[in-house]
């Protein structure tokens, strides 16, 4: 079959994406904006390779200027997901808000919608409200995107990062609780025991954490996450030769198409022996790798693995937004 151009640019783009190049997806969604100018689907597209590329000041400068209740972007909740994690990773933590509540009051049975809310109340210091709407994540319908689990470690995360370390202590809790009641089949399988492991990692129980990543390890020996976090906990205790040696097995699973996941919890290794500059230097091959998760410049602003970094100048350059 033959493509037309604008296909060609299109599916260049999502390659470009699959492939972690995300310098090339972002000049190519630039050129289907110069292609279609008139197309707010292409732009609002752009704003989200902007904002992968560490560009959230232009992703804002493009989202502002588009129509999210009328015409195409009308009823689509993602615009507003890129809109409030630009504001975010810009620090800009009140029109962040203010986008989260116009997001929920258009759509308010959208888990994904909720979670941009607490994390601006959680940024802005508002730990108290962001427990009080803690037990609506359970009661809204999962996202296509969003799950339970991983929001509630992420809002608890947030907390933490922005300096409120008793809300997230009871955020944490509360997320070990809801796991706990799970149906045992659910609790059984292998994505939501990883995202139990890593909310005991954040909550400091470390013998539950490594207790179930040791066993998802031997049972997928090539996952790279649950080697990672496995690395992750005995560089926490102070395991120089165990987190040494899957440091080094964490090399061998960086695949082509990996996206620098593997060598984003090298860097987390690192960081908790206390190897910043060794940190600082894997993190930043992650990201030119095309590490994404979430939103790649906004995991790392809440990792726990990096606490130590957060005041570290060359960790904050890293991170800090280059347009």
């Amino acid at each position: 079959m033959r493509l037309t151009g604008l296909e060609q640019m299109q599916i260049g783009r999502v390659m470009a994406r699959c492939r972690g190049d995300l310098r090339a997806a972002y000049a190519l969604g630039r050129a289907l904006t110069e292609a279609v100018p008139r197309s707010e689907l292409m732009w609002e597209q752009l704003a989200r390779d902007a904002l992968d590329f560490d560009r959230p000041g232009e992703a804002v400068t493009i989202l502002e200027r588009l129509h999210p209740d009328s015409g195409a972007l009308s009823g689509r909740a993602g615009y507003y997901n890129w809109l409030t994690n630009a504001y975010h990773l810009l620090d800009q933590h009140d029109r962040e808000l203010d986008a989260a509540q116009r997001a929920r009051r258009q759509f308010p049975r959208n888990l994904a919608t909720l979670r941009m809310e607490l994390l601006a109340l959680a940024a802005l210091g508002r730990g108290r409200e962001v427990n009080q709407h803690f037990d609506e994540i359970d009661a809204l319908p999962p996202d296509p995107i969003r799950l339970p689990a991983p929001v509630m470690r992420e809002i608890a995360l947030d907390l933490a990062a922005h300096g409120d370390s008793a809300a997230a202590r009871t955020a944490l809790d509360r997320t070990l609780a809801w796991h706990a009641s799970r149906p045992a089949t659910e609790q059984a399988t292998a994505s939501l025991r990883f995202e139990r492991a890593q909310t005991y990692y954040a909550a400091g129980y470390a013998d539950s954490a490594r207790a179930i990543a040791a066993d998802l390890v031997r049972a997928h020996p090539q996952n790279e996450q649950y080697a990672g976090l496995l690395g992750a906990l005995a560089a926490q205790r102070g395991d120089r030769a165990e987190a040494a040696r899957i440091d080094r097995l964490l090399v061998t699973l960086e695949r082509p198409l990996g996206r620098g996941q593997a060598t984003y919890w090298r860097a987390c290794i690192a960081a908790l022996l206390g190897e910043r500059d060794t940190a600082v230097d894997l993190l930043a091959r992650a990201l030119e790798a095309g590490y994404v998760y979430q939103v790649r410049y906004l995991n790392a602003h809440v990792e726990p693995s990096f606490a130590a970094l957060r005041g570290y100048p060359r960790f904050q350059k890293l991170l800090r937004p280059k347009g």
